[in-house]
């Protein structure tokens, strides 16, 4: 079952926590990943999509229909806690049978679903278990299984992976996304992980302190942020602080340390520079048109078959991302002058401004 969510104009407050005119739309069938760091409010959303919080303005819709005034058990939603929430007296089978108990499905057809369930979950094995001691995965899988068992028409998962183990983790992951290809319930998926953002989402959204920041693809908003919160809560970036001074035939010049850029449109006043690390060239992959830069090589890191090379200019440090071999051959050294460039088209400048 598929359902498309938009938020429209929500505020709701909290302590000194607080969101106002919050807006935001997830397409039908999509996996969304929902990311920020702690007090980002992404478990909040959550809540108010699911009913177990009510906005003080706004509309919560679903399918194009208002449901803030729907209690939660009427909005057909699946929810995994972060915190599973297991209940304790009750086996594993009967944990998954819950949600269909309080629907009033009828004996038979609950014993069949949960057994699909604990099958597609590859926990048939527990059923007759209590949960009390089951591992971290095992007791994930357990409330994966229930929330999905009553044929939801929406999924949330707040950090489904964060209290696992690395190997935990990567199975269970492996897991979501087969029952999202299934199944292909519109899935909703908190986290601050952004390599589950990454490896998982069709679309995500980045918060920050009840304020949505961006939207869109992950590999999109990883090449171009709108914002210096959204470059550095994705991963390596170098930020330049640079000058606007002077505009003609449609681009901007920006005084960096490193020197004089050209970008398109029009700037005013202090900018921010940003490019990623595997963005910068080492000297042997230059390119006609870069824009180089030289300096003194300050450290060199390698791990992972990628070599970080970290280039002092002018009292600014630049990193750059490289295959190992070209190191060598460039034969670097701690100290040693090195020459790195990127297309001008890679710098994104963006106006100095608070996020």
């Amino acid at each position: 079952m598929k359902s498309n969510i938009a938020l429209r104009d929500i505020s709701f407050s909290l302590g000194t926590f607080s969101l106002q005119a919050f807006s935001l739309e997830i397409k039908e069938g999509e996996y969304f990943i929902l990311a920020g760091q702690s007090g980002a409010g992404k478990t909040v959303l959550l809540d108010l999509i699911a009913g177990l919080k009510k906005p003080a303005t706004g509309n919560v819709l679903i399918n194009g229909q208002c449901v803030e005034h729907v209690e939660p058990a009427g909005r057909h939603i699946g929810y995994v806690f972060q915190e599973q929430s297991l209940f304790t007296h009750l086996t594993v089978g009967a944990n998954i049978a819950f949600g269909l108990l309080c629907r009033k499905w009828d004996s038979k057809k609950r014993i069949e679903k949960v057994n699909e369930m604990a099958e597609l979950l590859a926990i048939t094995h527990l059923l007759e278990r209590t949960v009390t001691g089951l591992s971290g995965g095992e007791a994930q899988r357990v409330a994966l299984a229930r929330a999905l068992a009553p044929d939801p028409r929406l999924l949330l998962l707040d950090e489904p992976l964060a209290c696992l183990d690395p190997p935990a983790r990567d199975e269970l992951r492996k897991t979501l996304m087969f029952l999202h290809e299934k199944l292909e319930t519109t899935t909703i998926h908190v986290t601050h992980s952004t390599d589950e953002a990454f490896k998982m989402g069709d679309r995500m959204a980045i918060m920050a302190a009840g304020h949505l920041l961006q939207t869109g693809v992950p590999e999109d908003l990883y090449m171009s942020p709108a914002s210096r919160y959204v470059a550095e809560f994705l991963g390596d970036v170098n930020t330049f602080a640079g000058k606007v001074v002077g505009f003609s035939d449609g681009r901007s010049r920006v005084q960096f340390p490193f020197g004089i850029c050209t970008v398109p449109g029009r700037l005013e006043g202090l900018v921010t520079g940003l490019i990623r690390p595997e963005q910068v060239r080492l000297a042997t992959s230059c390119r006609e048109g870069d824009f180089v830069v030289t300096g003194i090589v300050k450290r060199i890191l390698s791990e992972a078959g990628t070599t970080h090379v970290w280039l002092e200019t002018n009292g600014l440090l630049i990193k750059v991302a490289s295959m190992v071999g070209e190191v060598y051959r460039l034969n670097l050294v701690t100290g040693s002058p090195a020459t790195v460039g990127w297309a001008p088209e890679s710098l994104r400048v963006l106006p100095e401004v608070d996020d």
